[in-house]
């Protein structure tokens, strides 16, 4: 069903081709009558670190934080009304061909479903 790239990410089913294809499909037959929501996030691990019960002024604090150089997928989600829901995870370097794909289909679609 699911995989998983670590053991705290799960990765949705769905391929960035199949979900775009099944969004397509949804706007091609909707026309514009029902409602639809998307939303993106990074997807990160689930930090598996616990709160000290120590309060901030007591503890220490580096001067500089080391560098961030890890790179995160983007989870992009779709619910289609109440009960369709649709996910995928694009790698960061497909990003750029998804976001071309998936605005010209946003734009296409919202062009058609105008009032």
């Amino acid at each position: 069903m699911s995989q998983s790239i670590t053991e705290d990410i799960p990765i949705p089913s769905l391929s960035n081709a199949d979900f775009l294809k099944q969004l397509g499909a949804y706007f091609e037959t909707s026309q514009g009558n029902s409602p639809f929501h998307i939303t993106h996030k990074r997807l990160v691990p689930k930090s598996s670190s616990t709160k000290d019960d120590l309060s901030s002024n007591v503890v220490v604090h580096p001067l500089q934080f080391p560098q961030n150089t890890d790179t995160y997928l983007v989870l992009v989600r779709a619910k289609i009304g109440a009960d369709k829901k649709l996910s995928t995870a694009v790698a960061p370097e497909d990003l750029t061909e998804f976001w071309a794909k998936y605005s010209k289909m946003l734009k296409a679609s919202i062009a058609r479903n105008k009032r």
